[in-house]
């Protein structure tokens, strides 16, 4: 059920901050005593998920792609999701809850 409501508002939350669905996941899941890692890892599997399922949409059915976005922020997610990784391996738990939660409360002011 949880994983349902993180999936629907989050997919909201996405839309209109763009901050959404894998860091309200990873937040959930961690705060959930689950481990760090596995948490940032199911967080970026549904949000590629979300990505990829999205893209289908648009590329098949809206035939809407703004190819300068696309040139621009694919390269910037796989970069983002290296340095994602290699920090969240890195750091504590307390720290990526400071971190994560510092993220989403700046998008939210900045949007």
């Amino acid at each position: 059920v949880a994983m349902i409501l993180i999936g629907f508002f989050g997919g909201v939350v996405t839309a209109w901050l763009s901050v959404g669905v894998g860091e309200i996941l990873v937040l959930y899941l961690i705060f959930r005593g689950f481990c760090t890692t596995m948490s940032v890892a199911a967080a970026v599997t549904v949000t590629a998920i979300t990505v990829w399922s999205s893209a289908i949409e648009h590329f098949v059915f809206n035939d809407f792609v703004v190819w300068k976005v696309v040139l621009f922020a694919g390269p910037g997610a796989i970069i983002g999701g290296i340095l994602a990784r290699t920090i969240a391996g890195r750091i504590t738990t307390k720290s990526l809850k400071v971190v994560l939660g510092a993220w989403i409360f700046l998008m939210g002011l900045v949007a």
